[in-house]
């Protein structure tokens, strides 16, 4: 696995998010800027988790790959917990459409560096 890749992916992510995160603030509105925002956050953060558990599990030692399995799983748990309580709270209203967005912005990244790279990284496997 070539972490370089991710970490550009994870930094592409980031700056994707705080570029629609501006321009919907201006465009759009503050409430679905912010739950862009948060989304985006949000998902880079998953992602930067789960590649960090998922090599653990498969690359690492094998009596540290159950407490990862279930490192993942907690992980899981607060996200969905996290996502929940931002919702359901009466303290703020979130756009769930800017929060799909934020959200968005990985899967975004993640297909446009396939195709910029992904013959790239076929050639290299062979």
């Amino acid at each position: 696995m070539d972490s370089k890749i991710f970490k550009n992916i994870i930094i592409q992510t980031f700056l994707i998010t705080l570029f629609l995160f501006v321009v919907s603030f201006f465009v759009i509105s503050k409430n679905f800027s912010i739950a862009l925002l948060i989304g985006g956050i949000i998902a880079t953060v998953n992602f930067g988790l789960l590649l960090f558990v998922v090599k653990k599990i498969f690359f690492g030692e094998p009596k540290t790959q159950i407490i990862y399995a279930i490192l993942f799983m907690f992980k899981l748990s607060i996200i969905g917990a996290v996502i929940f309580w931002l919702f359901s709270t009466k303290l703020f209203v979130l756009s769930k459409a800017g929060f799909l967005v934020g959200i968005t912005t990985l899967f975004l990244t993640i297909t446009i560096n396939a195709l910029l790279y992904g013959g790239k990284l076929k050639a290299e496997v062979n």
